[in-house]
């Protein structure tokens, strides 16, 4: 089915008359076609688009055509995957209309269930609406058009391109169908191993034992693929992991890149050989960083290092190891395994700390040309408006410089060898920062450029083969905060979350996972307290008023300390008595039980998270047995039996985390 679709992809779009054909000519227009300052959307919500169709869709002449035509194919709910489509169907969304909160949603859950998205990010894109972008996958690409699909290795895969030509123009449709041909590999890759690609979280090891839960890792990992013209294009691997131990607490941030660079000798007409035949003297390869109002960070490994080899095949894996906090040992997780939120309901420690290991492979093969690598600290660079100030940074590069062999042999006969025609290096770079000197958005970006001489020793200045937009991730995201962030869902009725209304009331409201929307986020401390994210307030429970749950500066008393037994979460307020547990009346939260209405629950003796009974959430029957680690199971006292009902699910709770791996 694959194949039959792919033509698509260099005939003519659904709007007609756009070729993409490799021989197509330039028009003799002088001023290419660009997108026109226009502020509405050009969809309001997710429309279902062939991959073929999204470039061309984006530089018609009538944007009524493309408004009209992506109006046809909204896709109707968002609970799942669109009933009916193709392999290379993806979501199309303009960001400017993620900006309200019910399109935000529609789209994410589109990409939890499996189906890529590509995002339209115009010039006159507000810096609101380009935020929304990074809520949805952890950090987003600055790019005029990018599409989003999950990785199988965990993460997210783009692909981004400029968005600034008609078809019309054979290098933008040759680029094109790179950008197009790289997507649908992909996609293709993604269907043959299942429609749903999980992360593999087999590199995070817990001392003592083994098992673990995505739920704590702390990581967001975001892969980009730009593209400029002849197939050249360059990628991005990026990672950032939050290390945390009980004496550290730091960001480690990793960027990979690799890609195609030509060099090329070009011979004009009617001119002497040794003038107008080029080579190409070297190239240059830059990472960059902007970390903005941060710490400035250190810079901790660049790969390869210089050497004066011109003759070399780079074959090398760098691991670096981080810890995170955890609180649940090997055997009490193993044995919670059909309880998929345990993990995250005791508190936040180290008494049973994790550390994952990221590997990340450098292999290619330099010949004729040396290598030698700078990494430099940039200031901020003021332009002549004062708004206009480039962010402070960090910037390694590698420069491969052409053997004086090479060289020589270039100008005795005008021998060209591979290389000097095309390169495709790789970089390593890794960089750390401490956690205390501020969580700021960051920045990460890439080039690529040649300098070109002719035979005379001429040249230009370096020519930059491809340019990425910049990669921005923010630091203070839930899926990077030390402890697990969560959701707090009632499993009553709609399953609305707990809310801080930031007046001080803590409410039922809508569950979202925007990671915008604090006041619905909340973190188990070290202390036994549900912090809020929106003002760093702490979930209390009051006994002399009226409104029985409040959000209240944090302080070390019991009325604010909680812990889950089973799926209730339990006020520690008078030694965690059961007086007192978080549930729902109605649209209310209260916290103090009416013994005539609600039970006083036995917790588990033998692990708190477990259930109190076999058959919980029902009531305790004849032959039902008292869960434990382990077998035996004793049976449940007959008393049980005859005094306990059915837990009802007001009384119930699911916290649902915030991170990049989201279940589907």
């Amino acid at each position: 089915m694959l194949k039959l679709r792919l033509p698509a992809m260099i005939a003519t779009c659904t709007l007609g008359a756009i070729s993409l054909h490799a021989g197509a000519q330039s028009p003799p227009a002088p001023h290419p076609q660009t997108i026109s300052a226009d502020l509405a959307p050009l969809a309001s919500r997710p429309a279902l688009v062939e991959l073929s169709e999204v470039y061309a869709l984006l530089t018609p002449a009538s944007k009524a055509m493309t408004r009209s035509l992506l109006a046809r194919r909204w896709i109707d709910g968002f609970h799942a995957m669109p009933p009916s489509h193709g392999p290379l169907d993806v979501a199309l969304i303009d960001a400017r209309a993620l900006e309200d909160d019910k399109v935000l949603n529609e789209t994410g859950a589109l990409f939890d269930a499996g189906l890529p998205v590509a995002v339209f990010i115009p010039e006159e894109t507000s810096a609101d609406a380009r935020g929304k972008v990074a809520t949805l996958f952890g950090a987003a690409s600055e790019a005029g058009l990018a599409v989003y699909a999950r990785n199988a290795g965990g993460g997210v895969r783009v692909f981004s391109t400029d968005v600034d030509r008609s078809l019309a123009y054979a290098d933008t449709a040759e680029r094109v169908r790179h950008f197009q041909q790289a997507v649908a590999d992909h996609l293709a890759a993604i269907e043959r191993g299942g429609k749903q690609p999980e992360p593999d979280f087999r590199q995070i090891r817990q001392a003592p034992g083994n098992g673990s839960h995505p739920d704590h890792l702390p990581i967001v990992e975001f892969t980009d693929t730009t593209f400029g013209s002849g197939g050249q294009s360059l990628t991005r691997e990026i990672t950032v992991i939050r290390d945390s131990t009980a004496s550290k607490d730091q960001f480690n941030v990793i960027m990979k890149t690799s890609g195609l660079i030509k060099g090329g000798a070009d011979v004009a007409p009617q001119c002497r050989p040794v003038a107008c035949i080029g080579y190409t003297q070297y190239y240059l390869v830059d990472a960059m960083l902007d970390y903005g109002r941060n710490a400035q960070p250190t810079v901790a490994r660049t790969l390869p290092e210089t050497t004066s080899l011109t003759d070399l095949t780079y074959n090398h894996t760098e691991s670096e190891t981080t810890s995170f906090g955890f609180n649940l040992g090997a055997d009490a997780e193993k044995a919670l395994a059909g309880n998929p939120a345990a993990a995250i309901k005791p508190s936040f420690g180290f008494n049973f700390g994790k550390s994952y290991t990221k590997s990340t492979s450098i292999t290619f093969t330099v010949k004729d040309y040396s290598t030698a690598v700078e990494s430099r600290h940039e200031e901020p660079n003021y332009y002549p408006c004062n708004s206009c100030v480039r962010p402070p940074g960090v910037r390694n590069t590698w420069k491969y410089q052409i053997s004086q062999e090479i060289l020589n042999r270039f100008r005795d006969d005008r021998t060209m060898t591979p290389a000097m025609r095309q390169f495709a290096p790789q970089s390593y770079s890794s960089w750390t920062f401490k956690v205390s000197g501020g969580k700021h958005p960051i920045k990460l970006a890439a080039s690529s450029s040649v300098m070109q001489r002719n035979g005379l020793g001429r040249s230009s200045g370096p020519v930059v083969r491809v340019k990425t937009s910049a990669v921005t991730i923010d630091l203070d995201s839930p899926y990077l905060h030390r402890e697990p962030v969560v959701i707090l869902q009632s499993k009553e009725n709609a399953g609305r979350c707990l809310i801080n209304d930031g007046r001080g009331a803590a409410t039922l409201g809508t569950c979202s996972r925007d990671v915008t929307r604090r006041a619905g986020q909340w973190y188990l401390d070290s202390f036994d307290r549900y912090v809020s994210r929106l003002d760093g307030r702490c979930l209390a429970v009051n006994e002399r008023n009226a409104r029985q749950v409040e959000v209240v500066a944090c302080n070390d008393r019991s009325a604010q300390k909680w812990y889950w037994a089973a799926d209730r979460i339990n006020s520690k307020l008078n030694g965690g008595d059961s007086g007192w547990r978080l549930f729902v009346d109605g649209n209310a939260v209260k916290a103090r039980i009416d013994p005539k209405r609600q039970q006083v629950i036995p917790n588990n003796p033998n692990q708190v998270l477990l259930s109190p009974w076999s058959t919980y959430p029902g009531a305790p029957v004849a032959g039902a047995t008292i869960p434990t680690l382990g077998i035996p199971q004793p049976q449940v006292p007959e008393a049980w039996v005859r005094t306990f009902r059915d837990i009802p699910s007001t009384e119930r709770w699911e916290p649902v985390a915030l991170r990049q791996y989201k279940e589907g």
